[in-house]
């Protein structure tokens, strides 16, 4: 599997670049930093270009950059960067992710470009709903992921794999991943998921039999039950013929003790009720005219107090003249509230006379009043005569209201009687048709014979269901114990404990291969599956074990340079096991700084470890702050002016 063509854009420094990886061999990456020259190539990008290869394919950096940190400050959007991958077979996939762009937004998207050399374009989309389930597709093109792919294909000046200090637990996963034993932990997980279901199986299909053996017993408490209530069947239809026949009788002997009123009897109450209402209806109109005439004399005695309440208004009225007089009278020999001026009785005769004057006019108009009510009054006792004479004259109609009542109840009653009458013969004949539905039900064969031949019929069935059963069950358990055997197999210390095993004096041959060139045989770092214990005893603990011909026993006692050779011999041999084990091993190897620290002649052996890798793999990226171009001839620089970085291609 190779990279072809890689487009980047607005990504961390760089601002727009694109950059064939398909055999390109030893390839220099430079930095030429415009804006510090202090800085030399400090600053420039040169990470940046392999960072936007593993920020493209995983969504983060080898340093660990994702998000919206990877966005081009100067842009602040429209981060994208696609790749093209190559397979063998002649299949190419573009892979693309953008940050904040506007076509993609903060999406991944992978399309199958070429199908077996046949160029689709973009009509092949393998792009899924979510990211995360588009990134499992990526992985599953690339054959490894983020972990592996940091820890031997791409060694990152910042995260250069510490293999020899990892964990137990770290380190056997990552070998794992690399040496594609993931998979049998998926087919691990897969046959405990099987045997689980094999148990779920069994366990299902004894409770099925549980259940048949509960079905079989009730089954059998039924057939018990309805032969009882067979044989119970006739005596209780019979005796429910002679309740009905019974009832009904009871019912025709109530019609016959209810009497009605005859024609006869009813013409004459009808007759004598009319007459009645006649005499009632003449009352009625009589009533009317009384009500009328009480009316009027309520409103001629309402005038009366009208007119009295006017009078004790005049009356008020005359008595606050009379006040204002003496208080008049009373300010002679006083001062004026505004001028000063004493009171004299010829300097308020005036105000005194205008005053009598309206006292004279208001008493007028009091005896005017009075004449006024007396007249009412007379008028009044008049109406009040009138009404009371009337009511003299009219008839009492209360023996013939309760006579009219009398007869409406006679014919209510003789009603109700005809609806009882009815309502009755309505349930005889439905008894009777009960008795006759009855009759018929004994006449023909009893219900219970059906349901006893069905339940007989089940079981039937459910004996040869439970035979099935019991069959099922014998085939379950052995299923259940070759489901047992294969998650053994699978299990840690089956099948993977193994490969684990036989992998290990690979990994030994290809570190010590890349070790004795690097140190010249003066380092050693051994992958054991196997650790001495401080008593002497062999436990199981994946581990790397390095030691140094100058003292050190392990990689801690290493100096920088030394732990650097251990880090890039261990890091390369990992990818030499992905690339023997992978079906589309990726011929590219990123080597970002990993000349830091490194000394000449460690330089020089390096140098001759990178140039077989970019032979083997087709391109091996070389990032590096110090001059190589005496041992590498293709150089990109990645120069740095105004902010943004560009590339400048050179052989």
């Amino acid at each position: 599997m190779k990279f072809g063509e890689l487009k980047i854009k607005n990504f961390l420094i760089i601002g727009e670049a694109t950059v064939s990886l398909a055999n390109r061999g030893l390839l220099l990456i430079e930095g030429q930093n415009d804006d510090d020259e202090s800085a030399n190539s400090n600053g420039a990008g040169k990470s940046s270009l392999v960072d936007a290869l593993c920020w493209c394919l995983f969504g983060v950096t080898a340093r660990g950059v994702s998000g919206d940190a990877v966005i081009n400050k100067k842009a602040k959007k429209e981060c994208v960067v696609g790749v093209e991958v190559w397979t063998e077979d002649l299949n190419c996939y573009y892979i693309e992710r953008g940050r904040k762009s506007k076509r993609l937004g903060n999406n991944l998207i992978v399309q199958h470009v070429v199908i077996d050399g046949l160029d689709v374009g973009g009509s092949c989309e393998l792009t899924k709903t979510t990211v995360s389930e588009t990134q499992k597709v990526v992985n599953g093109i690339l054959g490894c992921s983020y972990e592996v792919f940091t820890s031997s294909i791409y060694a990152a000046q910042e995260k250069m794999p510490d293999l020899p200090s990892l964990t137990d637990k770290m380190l056997k996963t990552l070998i794992e991943e690399a040496a594609g034993i993931d998979r049998l932990q998926k087919a691990s997980e897969i046959a405990k998921d099987m045997c689980g279901k094999a148990h779920d199986q069994v366990e299902s299909i004894q409770t099925k039999i549980g259940f048949a053996d509960k079905t079989l017993s009730a089954s059998e408490e039924n057939i018990k039950h309805l032969q009882e209530q067979d044989e119970d069947f006739v005596k209780k239809q019979q005796s429910k013929i002679a309740e009905l026949t019974a009832e009904k009788n009871a019912i025709e002997a109530e019609i016959a003790k209810i009497a009605l009123l005859s024609k006869s009897e009813t013409d004459t109450l009808e007759d004598r009720a009319n007459q009645i209402r006649e005499h009632l209806k003449n009352y009625s109109t009589l009533e009317a005219q009384s009500r009328k005439l009480q009316n009027d004399f309520n409103l001629e005695q309402n005038k009366c107090v009208m007119l009295k309440s006017d009078i004790e208004k005049t009356k008020k009225k005359v008595e606050g003249l009379k006040q204002e007089t003496t208080n008049l009278d009373s300010k002679i020999g006083t001062r004026c509230g505004e001028c000063g001026k004493i009171y004299q009785a010829e300097d308020l005769s005036t105000a005194k006379k205008a005053i009598e004057s309206q006292i004279a006019k208001t008493n007028e108009e009091l005896m005017s009043q009075m004449r006024e009510f007396m007249a009412q009054v007379e008028q009044a006792k008049q109406f009040a005569k009138n009404v009371a004479e009337f009511k003299k004259k009219l008839p009492d109609v209360t023996a013939l209201a309760t006579e009219l009542s009398t007869i409406e109840n006679k014919f209510k009653k003789n009603q109700n009687s005809v609806f009882e009458i009815r309502s009755k013969k309505e349930r005889a004949e439905l008894i009777q048709k009960n008795i006759l539905e009855c009759e018929k039900t004994l006449n023909e064969e009893s219900p219970y014979k059906k349901f006893l031949a069905e339940e007989t019929e089940k079981i039937s069935e459910g004996v040869k269901e439970k035979a099935q059963l019991e069959q099922q069950l014998l085939e379950a358990q052995e299923a259940e114990k070759v489901a047992e055997s294969v998650q053994q197999l699978y299990s840690v210390k089956g099948i993977r404990a193994h490969i684990l095993d036989t992998i290990t004096p690979y990994l030994n041959e290809r570190t010590a291969f890349y070790l004795n060139t690097l140190s010249d045989g003066e380092i050693t770092a051994t992958w054991q599956t196997l650790t001495k214990t401080a008593k002497g005893d062999f436990r199981e603990k994946f581990s790397i074990e390095v030691q140094s011909v100058k003292g050190a026993t392990c990689f801690a006692g290493l100096s920088g340079g030394e732990k650097r050779k251990v880090r890039i011999a261990t890091s390369m041999a990992l990818q030499d096991l992905v690339t023997s084990r992978a079906e589309n091993p990726i011929g590219l190897y990123i080597a970002d700084e990993v000349d830091h620290a490194i000394d000449a002649s460690g330089l020089e052996r390096l140098m001759t470890i990178l140039d077989a890798k970019a032979k083997e793999h087709g391109t091996a990226l070389v990032i590096s702050h110090n001059s190589l171009r005496d041992w590498i001839d293709n150089t990109i620089t990645v120069v740095k002016k105004d902010g943004t970085s560009s590339l400048v291609e050179s052989k």
